[in-house]
């Protein structure tokens, strides 16, 4: 992981290796690059990230273990927030948006107080599908109608 530049950033009193530009898209262009086996979730991440600057990619390692695991960040409401990028839906107007989710539980592993932080996910206002203005079945706090249906953001 030597060839991916990144910086720190505390996030929830943990500690994030934020990646810089340049190593997006190192990774967008060889994903093998993150030495794990999730080389196209990487490869699309990255691509997402490049496009919206609101977000980054970063590693964190859980419970000292020597493997990294990787979180997207969304920065708003001066702070940055673990989210979990999903594709939704919309029930009235069936637009597929790109949106994210900071209620999944398992992205708060690793904060300094995991409750406090999965409560306050709860707390984020939720955004409507941006074509009707309709809520989702789930929780998101940012969407977009998706350009293509390519690529991958994980479940």
């Amino acid at each position: 992981m030597s060839e991916l530049a990144s910086h720190e950033l505390l996030v929830d009193g943990e500690r994030m290796h934020v990646l810089d530009e340049a190593s997006l898209g190192m990774l967008v262009q060889d994903p093998s690059l993150a030495r794990g086996p999730l080389d196209s979730w990487i490869q699309w991440t990255a691509q997402q990230v490049l496009s919206h600057r609101e977000f980054c990619l970063a590693w964190h390692t859980l419970g000292g273990r020597p493997t990294r695991s990787w979180i997207v960040l969304l920065h708003m409401y001066d702070r940055w927030i673990r989210i979990h990028w999903e594709h939704l839906v919309c029930p009235r107007c069936q637009i597929r948006a790109l949106a994210a989710n900071p209620t999944v539980p398992d992205l708060h592993v690793g904060a300094s107080d995991i409750q406090a932080t999965r409560e306050e996910s709860w707390s984020w206002p939720a955004v409507p599908c941006p074509s009707c203005g309709s809520a989702f079945d789930r929780r998101a706090i940012w969407a977009e109608v998706e350009a293509s249906a390519s690529g991958t953001p994980g479940s």
